[in-house]
């Protein structure tokens, strides 16, 4: 299991120095094409992925405290408003660190889009469950998750609250234990050619449109520290 809730952080000028010496893109440097994910990336690409993401984790964990993510919580349904402001938060961390990267635009996966020059994307997800959903994109080892969970409190038994904490999540940890799961990308890809795309969409007849769209999501309790 590779996601951790790094306790521990780097100061400014030692991160920007390890970003420097690993050779990941500054942001003086001109902005290169996002490139979203590689099926198959070298070990040696692989690993400064993992390494520039591990800095950036301990930063974040060093920049955001227990406060700031108990506001994150979700008030009258605004859950959007406030995942927005962590985005906002963890673009700022990264701007200080001197890190190039893309946005996605509204809606879309993967927030942070070719982060250091190398192709590492990162997608940022607020819950105040223990469920996270990750809508329409299946999670896969060439995304990596930044999770802010605001704690859990129970009133009755006190000793089973959750506290607040970040996590950092492989997008291959959520799927590692579900192989089922490229049966039903396989089974949603077959419906949406057949009833909603190409030449299977052009077949059909009367006015009616329909478009298969999954949702997906995991149970996080067993990445949590209690």
């Amino acid at each position: 299991m590779m996601s951790v809730a790094i306790e521990h952080g780097l100061d400014k000028e030692k991160a920007a120095e390890i970003v420097r010496s690993r050779g990941y893109s500054l942001q003086e440097s001109p902005e290169t094409p996002c490139e979203t994910s590689v099926d198959e990336p070298d070990q040696d690409l692989v690993e400064s992925r993992k390494h520039l993401f591990d800095v950036i984790s301990a930063t974040i964990s060093r920049d955001i405290g227990t406060g700031f993510i108990k506001s994150t919580k979700t008030t009258n349904g605004d859950t959007q408003v406030r995942e927005r402001v962590v985005i906002e938060q963890i673009r700022d961390i990264m701007t200080r660190m001197g890190i190039a990267f893309t946005e996605a635009g509204s809606q879309q996966s993967k927030d942070f889009r070719n982060v250091g020059g190398i192709g590492l994307d990162i997608e940022v997800k607020k819950t105040d469950s223990s469920t996270i959903y990750f809508n329409d994109t299946c999670p896969n080892k060439n995304i990596w998750y930044v999770i802010l969970f605001t704690g859990k409190e129970y009133k009755l038994t006190p000793e089973k609250n959750i506290p607040p904490q970040i996590l950092y999540v492989n997008g291959e940890d959520f799927v590692r234990d579900s192989p089922w799961i490229e049966d039903y990308v396989r089974e949603i890809t077959w419906l949406k050619d057949k009833y909603a795309r190409g030449e299977g969409k052009k077949s059909l007849t009367g006015i009616m449109e329909v478009y298969p769209r999954p949702t997906f999501k995991a149970n996080i309790s067993g990445f949590l520290t209690k």
